[in-house]
């Protein structure tokens, strides 16, 4: 599972552009919900720097997956466009 983990947020992060729009799932812009359930993926930064920067964008840490550098977090929509703004922060899926 967590290979399949890997490989998929690796695919889903090549091809996409720099733009904080362009590093967000297509799922994520559409939909009623107020809040989400998202797995960040991000460069470099390490476990504690992710969470900091999800929590300085009002959203809770819900895991790390420390060998695809990515996080879970549940987030308000509205702060999604916030971190994906952010240079370390490579994709944004559901």
């Amino acid at each position: 599972m967590t290979r399949f983990l890997a490989f998929f947020l690796l695919a889903m992060s090549l091809g996409y552009s720099q733009g904080a729009i362009s590093k967000l799932s297509p799922d994520l812009v559409t939909g009623d919900a107020d809040e989400v359930d998202v797995i960040v993926q991000f460069r470099e930064s390490a476990p504690e720097q992710r969470a900091e920067k999800i929590r300085g964008r009002r959203g809770a840490v819900k895991g790390n997956f420390g060998h695809v550098r990515a996080a879970a977090a549940r987030m308000k929509k509205a702060d999604l466009k916030t971190l994906a703004q952010d240079p370390d922060v490579m994709y944004i899926s559901p």
